[in-house]
């Protein structure tokens, strides 16, 4: 069974640790209420779907699918960061990944939209 669970962990976390994904998503979660914070600066405050004053909770609740997705890609990148980018795992790369989420998230939707047709 000890034999199970290690080639089990290898296999979900690759060379990083436990702590490494640990950290990595906290510095990737800064990157993404970071990116999210600034797009919320360009909110229209005249719009009946957003309140006037800006609202923490608001953010979060309206964004919450988007943390979701970018929470899967950021565990998919950091597993696979090695194989992809042929470079060491670094809580930069993590910052990044948080960051960049987004685009990344539309990337692959419009690439699923385009193996549809």
């Amino acid at each position: 069974m000890g034999d199970f669970i290690t080639e089990f962990q290898n296999n979900m976390l690759g060379d990083l640790t436990i702590a490494g994904y640990a950290s990595g998503m906290i510095m990737a979660l800064v990157g993404a209420i970071l990116m999210l914070r600034i797009n919320a600066k360009k909110r229209d405050i005249s719009s009946e779907s957003t309140p006037y004053k800006f609202s923490w909770s608001f953010l979060v609740q309206d964004n919450l699918q988007r943390l979701i997705t970018g929470f899967l890609l950021t565990y998919a990148a950091f597993r696979f960061a090695p194989q992809i980018l042929q470079n060491d795992f670094s809580m930069f790369t993590a910052f990044l990944t948080g960051a960049c989420f987004d685009q990344v998230a539309k990337l692959i939707s419009k690439l699923q939209l385009k193996a549809r047709e």
